[in-house]
């Protein structure tokens, strides 16, 4: 049985076997009109010969055999093979054809394969062609012609091998723990010299239209050039990198071996905002994200242990994600075993399967046209966040990571979770810090970010000269701080619009010193857009009828958020009554066009119950990114004057637009010096003390 397949023993077989004579007669099996046959006899005298005989035999059913070579036939042989001299040196000729063709999982063609033995020259001459008919013509990819002498000492091969068009994924089996999806076509011309424990390989192929993943960063490159052997080595220069999304790179390097074993790289590249990372979400590796960077990389080691050392600076498109979790699996590691209860059976020897080691040496700086995204443990929330930094990164194959360095957030957005009863994006704010002390448990974190309300003062007593109608901007403020891991969080207000003389009486009110309260109020304010009335300062049966509209009102935003996330929407709504108008408020906020273009505002009418007047209500900011890098930037802004400003008489509204420049800057002659775009700063390693 050969793959579910009956082979029948050939009638009248006879095998007879001597120190240093056999012979063999009609040895062999069937199946239909396929055969394979062995006949004749093998001894010291060299006119004797046996002879293999092999008609529709399937080369694909020997793969068992070449599995673990990496090596894949397909194909159904036919002819016949003579060997002679069997106890001596060999002398092998043969005539076979090998229809539809296959190596590794390609069709290559029909293989024509004939050598002889000359016994003058005492060398086997071998000619070997894969030809190839397709829409387009008939063409060979593979071509290998010439001698094999089997009685030198040295220089066993004198041949000649020829590629027109080989397909290169024929070559992924033995590049496979670097490399997949290797598509593309080869041609060229070399020698193959040397001896058989010594082969030497010569010449030149030119790559076109060739593409492969590299699996740990699972990015996809297309490049074309010329591919050169020579003995114990494979180099190329200045071969052109392309990557899906147009990114450039040129690569220059020396692939080593030893007789074909005992592989090794050493790779240059330099970068022009080249892909370099393009992984999901896995919870077995530190982080997971796209990366675009310019700047230049090596790639050095054997196989089995190689170094990807790189100078880069992030470029538009990368948004890496640090996933941060407590959780730890053990499920799938290779030195557990699971047996049956009662089974006594002595377990053997477990050898742990050990894959190719990558190890990464980054130094980055990254600027802010890349998003760092963290999700912190515990549900708390996401931060995404734009900035810079000088950062070194060391990373493993085997999960060894160790990271150096200081990011400076400059804007982004923290989406905070109370225990997936509350969700709302805050604004994080220019300064923050991310400081990583080597080990990624010891990275500490400095953030503020703000969410921006407008309440009303209901819910608090009087206060001097404020009508209780009075709706104010204040700004909901969430601190972290400490490790990044487990950060403390504080919470607190601030009044941007308000009087000194306001502020002094409202904070008299809040004990800002209190965690419990400031707790609640924040609460209070992100769910019900009002103040904590729970202090026992007022309960009036207004301010439980108003909360009870706010708790509708932020149930309805909640679910007007869920249909897009891109845009943060709410809905306000207060009744009203004789002295306060009544008032409906539609909130928008998103950030459009790759963050260029951002929206925040609220739109609505406020009718006064007593006059039965109609006013339009609106808070809208529209800002600009006139430059990628924000730079240069336009805002418009048209705000509803509070009562507590002086200029309320005159207008219910003030409107204002303004172009912004704003350049950072160690001295003055900085502030007017252009920065060389192809510069890649070169951080140093940051040990730590």
């Amino acid at each position: 049985m050969i793959n579910d397949t009956v082979w029948n023993s050939l009638p009248g077989n006879l095998a007879i076997i001597d120190s240093s004579y056999v012979e063999i007669r009609n040895l062999g099996f069937t199946n239909g009109d396929r055969h394979i046959r062995l006949d004749g006899i093998a001894s010291s005298d060299p006119l004797s010969e046996l002879v293999l005989d092999v008609k529709g035999f399937n080369i694909s059913q020997t793969d068992v055999l070449t599995a673990e070579l990496g090596i894949d036939f397909d194909g159904f042989i036919d002819g016949r093979v003579k060997v002679s001299e069997l106890f001596d040196v060999p002398r092998i000729s043969a005539n076979l054809n090998i229809t539809k063709f296959g190596f590794n999982h390609e069709s290559l063609g029909d293989a024509a394969i004939s050598s002889f033995w000359d016994s003058k020259n005492k060398l086997i001459a071998v000619d070997l062609k894969v030809v190839y008919v397709g829409n387009a013509g008939t063409h060979y990819p593979l071509k290998v012609v010439g001698n094999i002498y089997p009685e030198r000492e040295h220089e066993n091969f004198d041949m000649k091998v020829d590629v027109d068009n080989l397909k290169v994924h024929t070559f992924e089996p033995f590049l496979s723990s670097i490399f997949s999806r290797m598509r593309g076509y080869a041609s060229g011309s070399m020698t193959f010299t040397g001896d058989f424990s010594d082969p030497v390989l010569k010449g030149k192929v030119n790559l076109m239209r060739t593409e492969m993943l590299i699996n740990y960063l699972r990015t996809s490159y297309s490049l074309t050039g010329d591919f050169n052997f020579d003995k114990d080595k494979m180099w190329f220069q200045d071969i052109q990198l392309t990557d899906s999304t147009f990114g450039k790179g040129t690569i220059s390097g020396v692939i080593s071996h030893k007789a074909f074993a005992d592989w090794a790289i050493d790779l240059n590249l330099k970068a022009d905002k080249l892909s370099a990372l393009n992984t999901r979400y896995n919870p077995e590796e530190a982080y997971y994200g796209r990366a675009k960077a310019t700047g230049t990389m090596t790639l050095k080691g054997p196989v089995d242990d190689l170094v990807l050392k790189a100078n880069v600076r992030s470029e538009k498109g990368t948004a890496v994600y640090i996933p941060i979790s407590y959780a730890r699996s053990i499920s799938e590691n290779s030195f557990i075993q699971y047996r049956k209860h009662g089974d006594t059976t002595i377990n053997k020897k477990v050898v742990p399967y050990t894959e190719s080691v990558l190890s990464l040496q980054l130094g980055l700086d990254v600027t802010r046209n890349a998003s760092l995204g963290i999700i912190l443990p515990d549900q708390m929330g996401t931060i995404d966040v734009q900035g810079d930094g000088l950062l070194n990164m060391g990373i493993d194959t085997r999960g060894e990571y160790s990271m150096y360095g200081q990011y400076v957030m400059d804007n982004g957005i923290f989406m905070f979770n109370f225990q997936n009863i509350l969700k709302k994006n805050f604004q994080i704010q220019k300064g923050g810090l991310i400081t990583f002390n080597g080990s990624p448990y010891e990275a500490d974190i400095k953030l503020q970010a703000v969410y921006k309300v407008k309440t009303s003062l209901a819910s608090l007593p009087d206060i001097p000269n404020v009508p209780k109608s009075t709706r104010m901007n204040v700004n909901c403020i969430v601190s972290l701080s400490g490790n990044l891991y487990n950060p403390d969080i504080k919470f607190s207000i601030a009044l941007p619009d308000a009087s000194e003389e306001v502020k002094r009486t409202i904070f008299s009110l809040i004990d800002t010193t209190n965690t419990l309260e400031m707790n609640q109020q924040m609460i209070s304010l992100l769910v019900l857009n009002t103040f904590s009335s729970s202090s026992g300062l007022t309960t009036t049966g207004a301010t439980l009828g108003l909360s009870s509209y706010d708790i509708l009102s932020a149930q309805l935003s909640r679910m007007l958020s869920t249909i897009s996330k891109d845009f943060d929407i709410g809905v306000n709504y207060r009744p009203g009554d004789q002295i306060s108008p009544q008032e409906l408020e539609l909130a928008l906020s998103t950030q459009l066009f790759d963050n260029r273009v951002t929206i925040d505002g609220a739109v609505g009418q406020s009718t006064n119950n007593a006059n039965q007047t109609t006013q339009i209500i609106g808070d809208v900011l529209v800002e600009v990114k006139i430059t990628e890098d924000g730079r240069f930037r336009v805002k418009a802004f048209n705000r509803t004057n509070s009562t507590l400003e002086l200029n309320s008489g005159y207008s219910p509204y003030t409107q204002g637009v303004g172009i912004l420049f704003r350049k950072e800057f160690n001295n003055f002659g900085e502030l007017f010096k252009r920065k060389n775009k192809a510069e890649v700063p070169n951080p140093k390693p940051q040990q730590k003390k």
